[in-house]
């Protein structure tokens, strides 16, 4: 498909779904380049959440399983001229990132986190933007990719990127919020079942003209992520009524506690700014 605030630490979601409610927060901009660095008295970390410690025993090691990914994305950041570099699916949105910065800077404004988001025997690798730091760690929740181990290899969930963009719900699902332009905007809550290799949809919205009149603009609706009207649909949801149910969403979206990049290739990065958003050497 085209394309505020709990916290989970190393993915699983286990807390969640056994009744954890996510805290209202300020609102974060949906796209990676409006995402700024928030005043850190305007979250709480007081909540449950969940750590390392809290973390099932999984018959995988993440570190292992995703070394080469994550080393693939460490040499990209820090070589940004090179497209190439930034072809592979998964790489859109840190495409984004790194092109608009200078030499290593992109390394402080990513993380990662490893760990099962499915609550099955497998972890994921989940890469995310860095909205703020607050007691040397990480966290944020506009979700660039998304990586599972199946069949022997590693396979890429999610590629998001400023007009695609996902973040991870309270009730474990994958919601993605995509334009296609000033007319056409969608929705879509996706399911990640335990031992699965792709996403499943659970809902999709989006919006079209109704018999090709530009000036009168419908709301459809399936379970196949399509934005085909023909595969759909139509709903007596106005317009603003989607955009106000994907406000609401994202609101409650879950913070994933990251690791930079930055720290995980064990430089500094060159940019003052970023010093917020990775921990100081």
């Amino acid at each position: 498909m085209k394309k505020k605030k709990g916290i989970i630490t190393a993915g699983l979601i286990l807390s969640f779904l056994l009744g954890l409610t996510a805290c209202t927060k300020p609102e974060v901009p949906i796209t990676s380049e409006e995402t700024t660095t928030k005043p850190l008295e305007e979250f709480s970390l007081e909540q449950e959440s969940l750590n390392e410690e809290s973390l099932e025993e999984l018959s995988y090691d993440g570190e292992i399983l995703y070394a080469d990914k994550l080393q693939e994305i460490c040499n990209a950041f820090m070589n940004p001229e090179k497209y190439e570099l930034f072809e592979k699916e998964g790489m859109s949105g840190l495409y984004e990132i790194a092109s608009g910065m200078q030499g290593n800077e992109a390394l402080g404004k990513v993380g990662y986190m490893i760990g099962s988001v499915n609550e099955d025997e497998v972890p994921e690798l989940v890469i995310a933007y860095i909205d703020f730091k607050e007691n040397e760690k990480a966290y944020g929740r506009n979700i660039y990719s998304v990586y599972t181990y199946a069949d022997g290899e590693v396979v890429c969930l999610v590629d998001g990127y400023a007009r695609n963009s996902y973040y991870l719900t309270k009730e474990g699902q994958f919601f993605n919020s995509g334009s296609g332009g000033a007319m056409y905007h969608g929705t879509a809550l996706y399911d990640f079942p335990e031992n699965a290799d792709s996403l499943q949809c659970a809902e999709c919205y989006f919006t079209h003209e109704r018999n090709d009149d530009v000036e009168d603009i419908a709301v459809y609706y399936n379970t196949t992520g399509s934005w085909d009207v023909n595969e759909s649909e139509e709903t007596d949801m106005l317009v603003d009524d989607l955009f106000a149910k994907e406000e609401e969403i994202i609101k409650e979206a879950i913070y994933l506690e990251l690791t930079s990049f930055a720290e995980y290739a064990g430089v500094e990065t060159n940019d003052s700014d970023a010093l917020d958003a990775v921990r100081e050497k």
